[in-house]
């Protein structure tokens, strides 16, 4: 993990020798979770985004952003044995971090200070880090056995998001609606997909 808050640092740094500004944004969102052979865990999260955008002109932006979330999900599983009339059912609980290192294209609102426009948006990629404090989630099989999966620990890997922004009077802050994904790399191949919103400022 301290690798990559220095990466994230770092890149702040660099882009910040040629920047032009500095902005943030903090808001809430939804998010989906999967480890392969596991059910998928719906949560919520809270995130704080600093971002420099640079090569900026009054249309569009270059930005690098670290997208800073926090959240937690719950998932529920259950199988009926109908032969003993016995139910299994599992709850999992899991708390996790994500930190990406973003390049992103903005346009029209929120995209410069000089930018009026009353609408806009960006997409970008980058390569995050995601830790996840659950250890294990149990899966039955036909006869009520249960194996446990470890969907927790550290993984490294590509990131995508995009999303909206709509202008808030006549300064620079901004409304934003995001959408983000996250592969991670490792044995257990976590899937996340956040859906939020934000006010940048």
């Amino acid at each position: 993990m301290k690798r990559i808050l220095l990466l994230a640092t770092a890149c702040l740094f660099t882009a910040g020798a040629f920047s032009q500004t500095f902005r943030h944004g903090a808001g809430l969102g939804y998010s989906v979770d999967k480890v392969e052979l596991t059910d998928a865990r719906v949560g919520v999260y809270f995130i704080y985004a600093p971002r420099i955008d640079f090569l900026e002109n009054d249309r569009t932006s270059l930005s690098v952003a670290v997208p800073l979330t926090v959240g937690g999900s719950f998932s529920y599983d259950y199988y009926y044995d109908g032969s003993y009339g016995t139910l299994y059912d599992d709850y999992t609980v899991n708390f996790y971090t994500n930190i990406p290192v973003m390049f992103n294209v903005n346009f029209g609102a929120g995209s410069s200070k000089a930018n009026r426009s009353r609408f806009g948006g960006y997409i970008g990629g980058g390569f995050g880090y995601n830790y996840n404090a659950s250890t294990d989630d149990a899966i039955y099989d036909e006869y009520g056995n249960a194996e446990l999966i470890n969907t927790g620990g550290s993984t490294f890997g590509p990131a995508a998001n995009g999303g909206f922004r709509i202008r808030t009077g006549r300064q620079s802050k901004n409304i934003e609606i995001r959408m983000y994904y996250f592969r991670g790399l490792s044995s257990a191949r976590l899937n996340l997909f956040q859906l939020g919103c934000l006010f940048n400022f």
